[in-house]
Order: C-alpha cells, then structure tokens, then sequence
C-alpha cells in the first residue's frame, strides 16, 4: 500500500490477486496473457511426468520395472483408503493437496497398523486398521468433495493456474532422480564386498520385523523388546507386503525413491496452502532441493539435504509439512476464510491430526518438537479470540497426546531428548579459542530467517493464518537442536523436521520479493550465493587464502555489485520497499548450495574383506536362508562385532547383517542399539548382559558338543550362519545338516536332537 517512492504507511505490497483472475486488464493482452499460462501450464504437466519418470527409472535400474511400479501402486492404493478421511478432514483444500494429504496419511496409518499388530502379536491386524479409514468414503461429503461436477471449473485454466508448482516439482524430481542414481550405483575400487553404512543393516532389520512378523522385539536380540523411534519401518514393512519388496530392497531402493517423489510433494501443497502463492509453491521443491541449510561446519555430512538420504528423517517431513498443512486450514477456517458449507468437522480433521503427528513422533524423535511449536505458538496467539482458542486448543492437546502416547508405546525411550547445549556443531570453520564461532553464527542466521518467516504476513495477507504455525514449527525446531543432545552430529536431527518449514516460509517471501521487486532481485539472490559458496566452500580454481582474508574480500565485492543492484531497485521501487525485501532474500543465501549429490553411500564395494564388510557370497547364502525358513524361525550366528573382539571388550555391537539380509531374528547377533527406557542404546562397547548364553552360542560353533547344542535347540534355533572370519569349526555338521557355503560362510540347519 505504497503511495509513492518512499512514502504510505507500509513499505510491504499488500495487492493480492484472487486466484484464477489473470492479471492486466481484459482483451486481447489478457487473453494472449492466458493463454501463454495455459500452455506453460501443459508444458509443466509434461516436465513434472518427466521428472516422475526419471525416479521411477532409476529405482527400476536398482529393482527392475516390476517391483518399481508395485511400489508406486502400493502408495496409490495407500492414498485411495485414505482419501475420503482426508476430504472429511479438508474439504475445502484442492484436489492435488488432498491427494498430498492422502499419501503421507496412508504412510502415517501403515505404520500404525503394524505397530498395533505387534502390540496384540497378530499379523493380520494390520490389514483391517489399515484398511478402516477407507470407510469414511460411505460418507457423501467425502465423495462429493472428490467428484465435485461442474463447479470444478475448466481443467486447462487449473493447470495453467498451477504451471510454476509443476515446474517446481519436475525440478526437484529431476534432482532427485540424478541423486538416487548416484546412491544406487556402486561406490569403490570394485570386488566382492559391501561396506554398509553402519546404520543401514539396522534399519533393514527393523524393516524386516514388521514386513515378516508382528513385530514385538529387536530382531537382532530378540530378548529385549521393540523401542525406538522405529515406525516408520513398519511403514515400509506394509509396503513390502503391497508390493513384494524385501526388506533390503526397501530400505536401499524403493523407500528412498518413493520419499523422493512425497517430500517436494507435501512442500509444495503446504507452500500454496500457507500463501496462496504459484510461485512461492514452484520456488519451495527447488529451494529444498539445493539449499543446505545454515549449519558453517566443514565436516563431510554436517548438513540438511536430499544429500544425505535418510528415509525415517524424509518421512517425518512429510508428516511435518501435512500437520503444518493441516494446522494452517483450521487456522484460515477460525479466521472466516472458509465458507460455512466447506468447513471441516472437527473430529476426521482431529483423528486425521493425531494419526500423523503419532506416527512422525514413533518414526523420529526430532519430529516431535517442531509439530509441538506449530501447534503450541498458534494456540499462544489464539488466546483473545473464543473460536480460535477452542480450535487451537484442542488442535494442541491433540497433538500433545499423540506424542506422548507415540513415546510411551512406540518408542518407549526418552533417551533422545538428553538436554545438552550447543553441542551440534563442535567443529569450526575457524577456531577462535573456546567461543563456538560456527555454532552461534548458525543460531543466528536460523533465527533471522525464522524472523523472515514470521513477518511474511505483513507482506503477504493471504498467508497471516499460516504465520503463526510456520514461525512456531521453524522456531521450536531451533530451540530443539540448541538445547538437547544426541550421539555424533545426530542432534542435527531436532532440526531436520523444521527445516523445511522454513523454506516454506522463504519461498513465499522470494516470492513477495520477486512480485514487488521483479525478477531482478533474483540476480541479488545469486550474487549473495555466490559469495557465500565462495566464503564457505570455496572452488578449486581459487588460490587457496586465510579464511578472515577471503571474508573481507568477498564481503567487500559482494556488498559493492548488491549494493548498486539495490540502488537500481530503489530508483523504481524506492528504499523502504527494496531494502525491507531485499534484505530476507540476501539471509536466504547465507547457507551452503550445491546440486543434490549422495555424502554418504548405501555401500561401499571393495576388493579386499575387512571386519565390517560382507561378502556378495554371504549376502546370497542370507538370502537362500530366507527363502528355505519360515518368517518365525530363530538363527544363531558366532559374528557380533562390527570392530573389535568380544574376547578383549572392545566390541562394537553394532553388527546386525543376519537379522538384515536374511529377515529372521537371531538369538544374539549385535546387541548395540537397543533403546529402552533403561538403555540410551548407543553405548556401543558395552559387554552383553547374558554371558552364559553368548558363551553358549560361540561355544557351540567354535567348539560344538551336545551340552551347548541343546542350549541353542532349548532357545528354539533352527539355523546356524557361520561366518568365517570368526572362530568356527566344521563339527558343525555333528549336530546340525549343511545346507550351503561358500567362501567366507556356511549355513546348517540345526538337528531337533542334536545328533
């Protein structure tokens, strides 16, 4: 509302067009204007099919064509059961944001139906709980919000209206493709071993109890039951029942490929939900997909991606940016924005609201604080207002009490939210004695851009309703990473779920920015880029420099050309207005950019064996062993190290390969990772805490005698997998049938009478 240059009441543009109204005056200009739309809209359509294809075609390069497009099918059928609760919950939303709303609904219900299958211990279960929300398609509200007739309005105009989203969505999905294809691809000098990134097997043998059994203990110590932050697994596991995918292929390929194509997809429709902005919802998946996060440490994986995959962590953001959505809706209802025949009913929007934010608070411990903030800084704000602090009430207690009925029947630990201070990110770009320089500069830059994201709404009025939960969930998940702890650089997991909140937020005020300013602000943007890229990681071309002498001179060259870019904007839209914007736009780069590339990959082949590796001959002696034992049948094994010896007490438990490859549980494999109320689970070195028993098991395949092959028989194993590289001895075969070897391994099934 600016009446010239420099003066009016406000800096900020305010002028909103309503959707679908082209913009100029009507005639021939208007109807050349529409249709350049409408074709860039079609041309978006075509772009994003690409992008879906491109990932598709990558995961079946890792899986073959049959299993990718199961995959994909087994997420639709996902979204079909769930797409009338959704339109019970959110009739007013689109039908693309529904459609959002469905799938990471359907991911959300199928890992609780798994979970509900392990708490009765009856596999079945979780056909009919996953299968229940499809009954609220016998509502007529829920079809009539999808098959709305004639009031739908012409097709064309919706995809053209919608052309930037889709363009954003072929990026990101493009990007995404081009990473998945470099995380699927082999990395090494070549041979038969894979080297694991240490967390994989973990995750596949998690994966692997809920796709085979009523999960109800940790596979790889089956004396200690389930906990941890593991639902997401489950949620994989009625995947892999959809669609026949093992557990491995799950864990590797598919779920990652699939979280590819969700997380652009949720950011999207929460980034048009929040602002009503086309090109704040095309900027949002591009953002994501390139932008780092501002975390000024140099060590290799200090950062927030699609660089770093990470499946449980894509899955709570979708789950995160669906309650985000959700709590906007509502928010925009109390506010008068929704008209009286469309406004949700309260309890599917409250069951829709629970059953995400449970399953995003057992599927990741840093979920949890940022759905909280959303929820809790609206009600904070509601608190003047009768409807809307009702409304925010019981949208927080909701959330409130999925969370802590996820921590106390899912995870059954609190060991995540050990309060430890400013311990994210020890490591310094410079070392300037004990103050943590990087660190704080970090907080700073999150909290200037949480401070962008909180004045969006003076600068885009559709987008008041949605400030509050997105300033809340961005704020909380700073809070979150500042004050609790977690092993390594794992507490930059309390973030994770907030960052893409905040790109949320600065995509729309890129987007005010870009409208008020034109497209010129976009060379100050990738001018401050390039400097940050050149001041935080500079390329190879550069002489190497000291790194105050490489910030003075950046700074002085970046502040000269934005500097007269600024004045240049000024002459035209005068200094209040271009420095309010432009400035937000400059914290936007302040973080580090670089194409999605893979930091850490599934495996790594060698040519030589090492301690932690396996052989391709084990992997497919695992997988016989799949295939010749029931779901239920127990293994023994005599490797439990992925360092170190169990003789010295140097032992790093966190070996799981049997309960991984070859989807049984096992009477003692690894014994690290067994989060409890009592155990963090992460003390890697510490000895296990049945002696007799692991003595029994090692004893029997070093040394067998009848003694310590009824201790296994009496423990109900079936099987025996010998890994070579450990004490063993070909006796073996007194007590128990060969079934196969090769090199480095044997597999024996064990005699019921140990004869």
């Amino acid at each position: 509302m600016s009446r010239d240059r420099d003066g009016g009441p406000s800096p900020f543009p305010v002028a909103v067009r309503p959707p679908g109204v082209a913009p100029g005056a009507p005639g021939a200009g208007g109807e050349r204007r529409a249709r350049v739309r409408d074709l860039g809209g079609l041309l978006g359509v075509v772009a994003a099919a690409g992008g879906l294809a491109a990932v598709l075609a990558v995961l079946a390069g890792a899986v073959g064509w049959g299993l990718a497009v199961r995959s994909l099918a087994a997420l639709a059928v996902l979204a079909v059961v769930h797409g009338g609760l959704v339109a019970l919950a959110a009739p007013r939303v689109g039908t693309a944001v529904r459609i959002v709303l469905s799938v990471v609904l359907g991911l959300a219900t199928a890992g609780i139906a798994v979970w509900l299958s392990g708490v009765v211990d009856w596999f079945a279960l979780r056909w009919f709980v996953a299968a229940a929300p499809a009954l609220a398609w016998l509502h007529p509200s829920a079809r009539a919000a999808w098959w709305p007739g004639a009031a739908a309005g012409d097709w064309r105009d919706r995809i053209g209206h919608h052309g930037p989203a889709l363009w954003g969505l072929a990026v990101a999905w493009a990007l995404a493709a081009r990473a998945l294809a470099g995380y699927y691809s082999p990395v090494g000098d070549g041979g038969p071993f894979r080297q694991f990134y240490v967390d994989l097997p973990w995750h596949i043998a998690l994966t692997a109890e809920a796709l085979d059994r009523a999960p109800t203990v940790y596979p790889w110590i089956p004396d200690v039951g389930i906990g941890y932050s593991w639902l997401f697994f489950g949620t994989l596991g009625l995947l892999g029942n959809l669609s026949g995918a093992t557990a491995a292929q799950l864990v590797l390929s598919v779920g990652p490929a699939l979280l590819a194509l969700v997380v652009p997809a949720a950011l999207v429709a929460c980034t048009w939900v929040a602002g009503r902005s086309r090109l704040a919802a095309g900027l949002a998946p591009v953002v994501f997909s390139l932008a780092r996060a501002p975390l000024f440490g140099h060590t290799e994986g200090v950062q927030i991606t699609p660089q770093w995959v990470l499946i449980n962590r894509d899955a709570t953001n979708a789950m995160v940016l669906a309650v985000v959505l959700l709590l906007v809706v509502r928010r925009q209802h109390t506010a008068g924005r929704a008209e009286p025949a469309r406004r949700p009913a309260a309890a599917p929007f409250l069951l829709v609201v629970f059953l995400i934010a449970f399953a995003a608070a057992g599927s990741r411990g840093g979920a949890v604080v940022p759905i909280l903030g959303a929820a809790g800084l609206s009600w904070l704000l509601s608190l003047r207002n009768g409807d809307e602090r009702r409304d925010t009430t019981w949208s927080l207690s909701v959330i409130g009490l999925a969370v802590v009925c996820a921590t106390v029947a899912v995870t059954r630990s609190s060991g995540s939210f050990r309060v430890d201070p400013l311990s994210f990110l020890p490591v310094q770009v410079a070392a300037w004695g004990p103050i943590p320089v990087a660190t704080l500069a970090s907080l700073v830059v999150m909290l200037a851009m949480t401070g962008a994201v909180a004045l969006v709404g003076r600068w885009l009025p559709p987008a008041r309703p949605a400030v509050p939960v997105l300033a809340g969930a961005a704020l909380a998940g700073i809070v979150g990473l500042t004050l609790f702890g977690h092993p390594s650089f794992s507490q930059l997991y309390f973030f994770h779920a907030g960052w893409p909140v905040i790109v949320v937020g600065l995509a729309l005020v890129l987007a005010v920015a870009v409208g008020a300013l034109g497209p010129l602000v976009l060379l100050v943007l990738a001018v401050g880029v390039l400097a940050a890229q050149v001041l935080l990681d500079p390329p190879d071309l550069l002489p190497p420099t000291p790194w105050p002498i490489r910030l003075a001179v950046v700074a002085v060259l970046a502040l000269l050309v934005i500097g007269g870019l600024t004045a240049a904007l000024a002459r035209v839209h005068g200094w209040r207005r271009t420095t309010a914007l432009t400035l937000p736009v400059l914290l936007l780069a302040l973080q580090p950019w670089a194409l999605p590339e893979v930091v850490h990959p599934a495996a790594v082949v060698t040519a030589a064996p090492t301690q932690g590796s396996v052989s391709d001959g084990q992997l497919a002696l695992l997988a016989e062993l799949r295939e010749r034992s029931d779901p239920d049948d127990l293994v023994a094994t005599n490797k439990h190290c992925l360092g170190g010896t169990v003789a010295t007490g140097t032992c790093d438990a966190r070996w799981f390969t049997v309960a991984a490859f070859a989807e049984r549980r096992v009477l003692v494999e690894g014994w690290s990772y067994d989060y409890t109320w009592t155990s963090s689970g992460n003390d890697n070195l510490e000895p296990y805490w049945d002696p007799a028993l692991l003595r029994a098991n090692d004893g029997f395949i070093a040394d067998p005698g009848p003694a310590t092959c009824r201790v296994l028989r009496d423990a109900g194993v079936r099987w025996i997998f010998v890994d070579h590289r450990e004490p063993w001895s070909p006796r073996i075969a007194d007590f128990a049938e060969p079934v196969g070897a090769v090199e480095d391994a044997s597999l024996y099934r064990l005699d019921e009478e140990c004869a």
